[in-house]
């Protein structure tokens, strides 16, 4: 800077008034005896807020979990034990029936050696495994068609009911018939097993020959056969509906 600049009094931007003059230093406000006694409080504070933490933090329990509970209808488990029960008894009597043909098969040609008999009788449990699997997927599966048929026929008995028992003429107002709280599953079930006996019964007289058809009186005692185990299984349903709506009436329940 030149000299008649700095006799004119002319300053650069950001340029001390007076170079001479220093920062002073930054002077506390308040007192030593209040700012203890703040740090003081909020120590406090933050003391009881820890101790509600750990209390709450004590007290906390996780929330049980629900019990994982799988609910299928009960035709599906119908169909499924039936198949169940069918390929068991299948496989055991396959598998017996197997063992005998082919000892009938093989009794002119017993083996004579020990290596002979190893392989004679190998090959004996494996015929009896495949025989065995054979007759009861057979039987697993016509126990099992057969029951599907019954639970179809009981779903379009249960639906026949309820287009019968309630009748709307708009959507606010329901007619309900006098017997309407006697009928139940049991019902649908009579209905099912009556009509799976009938149409099992004009299957065999159209199908089978003259020397292997029922006799007329035959007839009565399967429909009546037919009307009362289906009659049974629709009360089994109407009681495990029952049980299922007294312990938790709250859950929806498929039967």
């Amino acid at each position: 800077m030149d000299e008649g600049t700095q006799r004119s009094g002319w300053r650069w931007p950001f340029q001390r008034s007076n170079p001479q003059i220093k920062d002073l230093p930054y002077k506390e406000t308040g007192s030593t005896e209040d700012t203890i006694k703040s740090e003081r409080i909020l120590q406090e504070d933050r003391e009881k807020e820890q101790a509600r933490l750990n209390e709450l933090a004590s007290n906390y329990t996780e929330p049980e979990e629900p019990p994982v509970t799988l609910h299928l209808p009960l035709s599906t488990l119908l169909v499924s034990s039936a198949f169940g029960i069918g390929f068991m008894s299948g496989l055991i009597g396959g598998a017996r029936q197997t063992a005998l043909v082919y000892l009938a098969e093989n009794a002119h040609r017993l083996p004579r050696t020990v290596q002979g008999w190893y392989f004679y009788n190998k090959t004996k449990y494996y015929r009896m495994i495949l025989g065995g699997v054979q007759q009861g997927s057979r039987t697993g599966l016509q126990l099992a068609g057969w029951t599907g048929g019954f639970c179809l026929l009981d779903v379009m008995a249960e639906h026949a009911r309820m287009r019968y028992l309630q009748r709307t003429p708009n959507e606010t107002s329901t007619t309900f018939t006098p017997f309407a709280h006697i009928l139940g599953h049991w019902s649908d079930g009579s209905m099912a097993g009556f009509s799976g006996a009938l149409v099992a019964l004009v299957a065999c007289e159209l199908i089978s020959i003259d020397l292997v058809r029922l006799p007329r009186p035959m007839w009565g005692r399967i429909a009546l056969l037919g009307t009362t185990t289906g009659g049974l299984v629709g009360a089994l349903r109407d009681l495990r509906q029952h049980v299922l709506e007294r312990t938790d009436p709250q859950r929806p329940h498929i039967i």
